[in-house]
């Protein structure tokens, strides 16, 4: 079929309404579509194959006519939105929607694809025989902008491949999709071969290979949008007399083909309270249905018989059972009858995954880097870990913490643990990094979703808490011995820590932990290798076998005298043995560990006769030593000898462990540039990187991602000490630089490192003041990508040195100019992020009057102070005895004016700033006025074409909370909690629970749950609030007391109060204000459920 003619000139014609009057009719479909063919047709409508001309992209759209009752426009439109919120590998994609009433003989005339169409049905086309299919009988007709999927559906697929393979993929594909739908209450109702797409894994695979297909669910019209709605059948039922036959069996039998649709009647079984998890079940069925026509081939001649016969009397092909013993159990359970006893969508993808998972061959060996099978020592110590290993009762979770101050071998003494447990006992071995919680919980997330391949999303879409991740990999193990290390734990928190104790409750084994660190109370009651220095055996034997090529190595005068030299510290003899075996490999000259003695000495003498600061023990000489003597070496290297001591200065600010590579080459070239002023290539930077791991000053544990010791990167610092200052500046130059450029980095690698550098630079007043609002855009970066922990840990670090640093600094502000804003903006930041709200807002103030007096109110800067200004009003927690607080209403009416002239109307500022003024009509009782207000922003937001947008955008999550905030003004409303329940929902897709949105969402939805009745689940919500609040922003915070004002609220109707009165009374216990009560209900709570505490306990509640 060839392509139409133009369609804007198509578009437009005079029509006649009633002889009366003449209008135009324009179709936003051909003006913004150019229509290439017809795709398919059916009773609901048809589907044209596209080409969008605002981005040139292939499109499906489909057109359905809709019954002519105005009231169900309103829910069609809502369900579509429900539907372009749904973002999933295996569902196609819904971009955008719109409903169209053209007049009456306007398709005949100027729909360009409606003649060929027409063509084709008198030529003997298999399509309907008249213009219904086409365009509907009804005026009305809903347009849906969906994803194309080129290769076809899997029932072309299933007639064309004889052969079977690859085909529990498949099967898997759909359950993720049933289940991501399903965890967000849509239901298919008419799943089958016909409305499952196949596309390329890449846009330049064409060609239909298993491995490279992905299937997407599509074609929700019929159901999702709820057409069969028995009103709305009723209606087609009156217009389609030939269709009664299909539409006199109601709603289950209208909905879907019935190959696909269980035969038996099951109603009476279906909870009118709560129909959802029957009705979802409906999609299993059909599911079933469609896994056995992927196990096996069926001859289009003859498949409907096989699957009438699977349908109705639960008869498979002869020997279909013996040869698919697995998959005939997978199909006998989805096609059971009745539905309660049928999987859910997450029960299968879980059966499933056990299924992939069974080709992990136990045990597991998992990264533990090889370079623990070259240490030596530690014998005796490897000997205790043993000992314990081998003493523990399996049903006892076992905890060894091995501790010992930096350079002692912690590390290296755990992997080779692990490996010599891996390979004698053959348990399998899992090593986590602990440096943080978010390391801990990243590195456990990734173990079990990329080597187990668990998933670790719960069924609403939601990172699982980390107990439950633990959970998962355990059972993993099938009951055998695992070994779980967990290094550098000195920054876990103690709630993190405290998850460690769930391990005593997994059965029917309980792992063993190993956890490194260099305190030794971090989990009372566990076994405690401490380390020390090594012995003067032990340092021997490690310097001799890792230099049998030295020509001394075996004269143990010469060995023992470097332990004593280096006091048989395991980090100064790595770096003397690195030192030692690269001289003796790169030397023409045997070089013997007697020579490095002579140097050695010579070196240390040397430092000895500078004053060095700082240097806490002999140990952190002795390894300065050892640094310094490699260092020379390294630094001779020509051509990147010096690039590599500038590298490592570098690694010494940044956080010890994965340092990404190319954030250091990123970050390195420009700075080198200004050092040498000549462009440095990337190879020599790399090279350098591989010089300094052979001298063991740097460990790669990944091609992508550096390490460096902590203790060596404290020696680098005090080295660098006396010019800390000057280097800091050019470090931080080029930073400065990428900021103004608007350069952002990854922030999960990244932006944490930049944070550690700017940690250094911080302690200088002369760099707080070069590089003010630095810690700003590092802040608000942060924020950007949701890292609010972090971002509120540099921000409030950040306030009080600048407060400290004030009256300094105080004097190169000047009132009338750019840079005092600046600063005070930066400040105003520093402060709000301490949660200092009242002292923010009076800066704020003062800075919005000088921005308005100098500037004017139509300028960004003062907007965006004007902004922050409404964002802490709206929070209500502002106290001022000194500055006004100014009319609220007109101060957002205000500043939406200057931004429509500033930004334009549809600028997200302008959109904020709306959802403000709409958020004071409410506050101040205009509900009119805020409906109209409300009804503009729609306009602009929530009807905005999302193509390639799959996540919410911050001003259409704050205009959908605006409209569930005016709903709640509206005591009939009975609806209201189950809106905000989906709001919560689609905004975890696109904002992190931390996230402010997701708060303000959380804290309507408890609201809403407490006007229900239903108290513990308005608890459940806000204590989890209440956590992340303390987490990030402390408990004292305005934020986190006004949630706790709130749990106390619930504690009456949780029926507690009385038992959490007589918990403090019978110890005595004394409340000091919001906050203190929950401290104390915290321990009520552990205290209660400790002692057993019955029906009444909280957690048993």
């Amino acid at each position: 079929m060839s392509t139409g003619t133009n369609s804007c000139a198509a578009s437009a014609s005079k029509l006649s309404n009633s002889g009366s009057f003449t209008t135009t009719f324009v179709s936003q479909y051909l003006v913004d579509f150019h229509p290439i063919s017809v795709l398919g047709s059916g009773t609901f409508g048809v589907v044209f194959l596209a080409k969008k001309g605002i981005d040139g992209m292939l499109y499906a759209v489909k057109r359905i006519s809709l019954p002519e009752k105005i009231k169900y426009h309103n829910a069609v439109q809502l369900e579509v939105l429900t539907l372009s919120r749904l973002t999933h590998q295996n569902i196609v994609r819904y971009f955008n929607a719109w409903i169209e009433r053209p007049p009456e003989d306007w398709i005949e005339e100027n729909d360009p694809l409606y003649a060929e169409y027409k063509d084709d049905v008198d030529t003997g086309s298999d399509s309907c025989v008249d213009s219904r299919c086409f365009y509907g009988p009804n005026p009305y007709h809903l347009y849906l902008q969906q994803e194309y999927c080129p290769n076809h559906t899997l029932r072309v697929w299933l007639d064309k491949h004889e052969e079977r393979k690859n085909v529990m993929v498949f099967l898997s594909q759909i359950i993720n999709g049933l289940e991501y739908i399903h965890s967000k209450r849509v239901i298919h109702r008419d799943l089958k071969p016909e409305n499952i797409f196949l596309s390329a894994k890449t846009e330049n695979n064409s060609q239909e290979i298993e491995e490279e297909l992905v299937l997407k669910i599509g074609d929700f019209g019929l159901a999702s949008i709820d057409l069969t709605s028995e009103d709305v059948v009723d209606e087609y039922t009156q217009r389609n007399d030939q269709d009664s036959s299909e539409n006199s069996s109601g709603k289950a039998r209208e909905c879907g083909t019935e190959l696909y649709k269980c035969p038996v009647k099951t109603d009476n079984l279906r909870d009118v309270n709560n129909p959802f998890p029957f009705d979802s079940k409906l999609d299993i069925y059909a599911a079933g249905i469609i896994a056995f026509e992927l196990f096996i081939y069926l001859d289009p001649k003859t498949r409907r018989g096989t699957i009438d016969k699977l349908n109705r009397l639960q008869v498979y092909p002869a020997g279909f059972q013996d040869a698919h013993a697995f998959e005939h159990q997978l199909v006998q359970e989805m096609v059971t009858i009745n539905p309660n006893d049928r999987p859910d969508a997450k029960a299968m993808k879980e059966k499933l995954q056990n299924y992939f998972n069974s080709g992990v061959t136990l045990p597991i060996l998992y990264n533990v880097s090889d370079s623990a099978t070259k240490f030596h020592g530690r014998e005796k110590n490897l000997t205790d870990l043993e000992t314990i290993l081998t003493k523990r009762s399996p049903t006892e979770a076992e905890f060894i913490v091995i501790t010992g101050m930096g350079g002692m071998g912690k590390s290296e003494l755990a992997k080779q643990f692990g490996i010599q447990t891996f390979t004698r006992r053959g348990t399998s071995v899992v090593w986590l990094h602990g440096d943080d919680d978010d390391t801990l919980a990243r590195s456990a997330v990734e173990f079990a979703q990329n080597t187990l391949k668990i998933s670790t999303i719960s069924h609403n879409e939601k990172q699982l808490p980390l107990p439950d991740i633990f959970k998962l990999i355990h059972q993993f193990f099938k009951g055998t011995e695992w070994l779980l290390i967990i290094d550098n734990i000195e920054k876990i928190s103690d709630p993190m820590k405290s998850i460690f104790k769930n391990f005593t409750s997994y059965f029917p084994l309980k792992p063993v932990v190993i956890l490194t660190t260099r305190y030794t109370d971090v989990l009372p009651g566990s076994n405690v290798v401490a380390l020390d220095v090594l012995s003067e055996e032990d340092a021997a034997h490690l310097i001799a076998s890792n230099l049998e090529d030295v020509q001394d190595s075996k004269d143990e005068t010469v060995v023992l005298e470097l332990c004593k030299l280096l006091q048989n510290f395991p980090l100064a003899i790595n770096q003397a043995v690195g030192y030692i075996r690269e001289q003796n490999s790169e030397t023409l000259e045997d070089f013997s560990i007697a020579k490095y003695l002579e140097i050695y000495t010579l070196e240390k003498a040397t430092l000895l006769g500078f004053e060095i600061q700082d240097i806490k023990h002999d140990y952190t000489l002795t390894t300065l030593s050892t640094w310094n003597t490699t260092l020379k070496v390294i630094q001779a290297v020509e051509g990147i000898g010096q690039v590599a001591c500038e590298l490592l200065d570098f690694l010494a600010y940044c956080e010890s462990d994965d340092v990404p590579v190319d954030f250091v080459t990123t970050s390195m070239i420009p700075i080198l540039h200004q050092e040498n002023l000549r462009y440095i290539p990337e190879d020599d930077i790399k090279r350098s990187i591989i010089l300094l791991r052979k001298y063991n000053m740097c460990k790669l544990p990944s091609k992508r991602a550096i390490s460096v010791h902590r203790l060596v990167q404290e020696i680098i610092r005090l080295k660098i000490k006396p010019i800390e200052d000057t280097w800091l500046i050019k470090v931080l130059s080029v930073f400065h630089h990428m900021a103004e450029k608007g350069v952002e980095s990854n922030p999960k690698s990244h932006i944490p490192h930049i944070a550690s550098i700017w940690k250094y630079g911080e302690a200088y007043a002369e760099i707080i003041g070069k590089f003010r609002y630095f810690p700003t855009w590092v802040t608000r970066t942060l924020h950007k990508h949701h890292l609010y922990l972090e971002a509120n840990e540099l921000g409030r670090r950040n306030y009080h040195r600048m407060l400290a640093l004030r009256g300094e600094l105080e004097p190169k502000w000047d009132d009338y100019t750019l840079a005092t804003w600046t600063m005070g903006n930066a400040f105003c930041e520093a402060l709000w992020s301490a949660g200092k709200d009242s002292a923010a807002y009076h800066l704020y103030h003062y800075l919005f009057l000088k921005e308005t007096e100098i500037l004017g109110i139509n300028h960004p800067l003062t907007i965006s102070t004007g902004y922050n200004i409404l964002q802490i009003l709206s929070k209500g927690v502002v106290t001022s005895d000194h500055t006004p607080v100014p009319d609220f209403l007109q101060l957002a009416h205000q500043l939406c004016t200057a931004s429509k002239k500033v930004f334009g109307e549809n600028h997200q500022m302008t959109v904020l700033l709306e959802n403000f003024y709409l958020f004071g009509l409410s506050w101040t009782g205009h509900e009119q006025e805020a409906w109209e207000v409300y009804e503009q922003i729609q306009d602009k937001v929530l009807s905005r074409d999302t193509n390639m947008k799959c996540e919410l955008t911050i001003e259409q999550g704050t205009t959908q909370l605006s409209l569930l905030r005016l709903c709640g003004n509206d005591p009939e409303n009975v609806w209201l909690g189950e809106m905000v329940e989906e709001l919560v929902a689609e905004l975890s897709e696109s904002f992190s629970d931390e996230h402010p949105l997701m708060q303000d969402a959380k804290i309507l939805l408890s609201n809403e749950l407490y006007k229900q009745g239903k108290y513990n689940e308005a608890f459940k919500i806000l204590t989890d609030l209440n956590t992340k609040q303390v987490q990030i922003f402390g408990s004292n915070h305005p934020t986190t007391k006004a949630t706790c004002a709130t749990i106390i609220r619930l504690f009456p109707h949780l029926g507690i109060m009385c038992q959490f009165a007589g918990f403090l009374a019978h110890n005595n216990y004394q409340i000091d204000g919001v906050a203190g009560t929950m401290e104390m209900f915290e321990r009520f709570k552990n205290e209660w459920g400790n002692a057993g505490g019955g029906g009444s306990s909280p957690n048993n509640k």
